[in-house]
């Protein structure tokens, strides 16, 4: 059946989408910007196709917005970008064994929240993404995790 078929999406959105998606029964599958298959998935990623397959299914399970929106989960989102003076490899060999799981940049799971750690292309920084069930604790964990990388000193 379909909802066996894993869902592909980019590694940027928020961690919420895997709870949502095994909620309804999907396999979710983050991609990276490196992997073939993330080109299929720019057209989703645009807000007016978004709202349109929330419509579709509104319509295909009869379900009111309402309705839709109580069953996703809570959540809140904060970001920072972080200048650093160490290379971006030393900070993430750093954050890698110190507990941090690398997945599309360095992951973190902390007091119900998880924060994602990416280094930033163009510049010596790291964007910081932290996501918990409340504004409160995404800021706290993005404070943290903003110091920790501020902290990092050389081997």
């Amino acid at each position: 059946s379909q909802k066996q078929s894993p869902v592909l999406f980019p590694d940027y959105f928020p961690f919420a989408t895997e709870s949502v998606a095994k909620q309804f029964g999907f396999r979710a599958l983050r991609i990276g910007r490196e992997d073939k298959e993330v080109r299929k998935l720019f057209p989703l990623t645009d807000p007016n196709v978004q709202a349109l397959l929330i419509l579709n299914y509104l319509d295909r399970e009869n379900c009111t917005f309402g309705e839709f929106v109580s069953q996703l989960p809570s959540f809140s989102v904060k970001q920072r970008d972080v200048a650093v003076s160490l290379s971006r490899s030393s900070i993430m060999r750093v954050l890698s064994s110190s507990g941090g799981v690398l997945q599309n940049g360095i992951c973190f799971s902390d007091r119900g929240g998880n924060v994602r750690i990416v280094p930033k292309a163009s510049v010596n920084a790291f964007r910081v993404t932290s996501e918990a069930a409340n504004a409160e604790l995404a800021e706290e964990l993005c404070e943290f995790y903003s110091m920790k990388l501020k902290g990092i000193k050389p081997d």
